[in-house]
């Protein structure tokens, strides 16, 4: 008898909808250019979040879903696309979903508690999936996935770029704290996965 178990993909339904929301609201803010919608997304327009202790508590994860330009859009639903249907594909559709809500919302508040509420994009949340494949694939040499390493150091130089100033206007600690997030989660699991993934 074959008792081995194995492992049905999940479709990337939450990556394919997370770019497509991106998309929409690129659209009706007009890549950032509609200031009086990019407002109904930034995390707050007042002291002490005011907006979200009366209800709009969208407005805690809403920035991921902000872009300013065409090249912002699509270096993060490319890498989205990339990370997030594989990670949706073996740790499944709430796991991805759960994943980035912890990373949207931490990174989020982060930039908002260092730079204040004006900044937008999903980088945290890319960051945060980098994070968690280059530890996982680090820690556990037989993981399923292991990203390339150009990638890594390509995203990681690119990250170092943005903290020195040579690439300006970026949301630098919201890509930290996802990176820093990402990194936890792949050593935690690493340490403590079903072999399964393994294969």
């Amino acid at each position: 008898m074959n008792t081995e178990q194995h492992i049905t993909p999940s479709p990337p339904i939450f990556t394919v909808l997370l770019i497509g929301a991106c998309i929409y609201i690129a659209i009706v803010t007009q890549l950032g250019k509609n200031a009086l919608a990019n407002t109904l997304f930034y995390i707050t327009l007042s002291p002490g979040l005011a907006e979200i202790r009366q209800g709009e508590v969208w407005r805690l994860i809403s920035p991921i879903l902000l872009h300013f330009g065409w090249m912002h859009l699509l270096f993060n639903i490319i890498n989205l696309f990339i990370l997030g249907r594989i990670f949706e594909a073996l740790k499944g559709n709430l796991a991805f979903l759960l994943i980035v809500l912890v990373m949207g919302l931490a990174s989020n508040f982060a930039q908002y508690l260092w730079q204040g509420p004006y900044f937008g994009g999903l980088s945290g949340v890319i960051y945060g999936l980098l994070g968690y494949f280059w530890f996982y694939g680090k820690f556990k040499p037989r993981a399923a996935v292991r990203l390339p390493s150009g990638m890594v150091w390509l995203m990681l130089i690119w990250f170092l770029l943005c903290w020195i100033g040579v690439i300006p206007n970026v949301a630098n600690m919201a890509h930290t704290v996802g990176l820093l997030i990402g990194m936890a989660i792949g050593f935690v699991e690493a340490h403590w996965s079903d072999p399964r993934f393994d294969h």
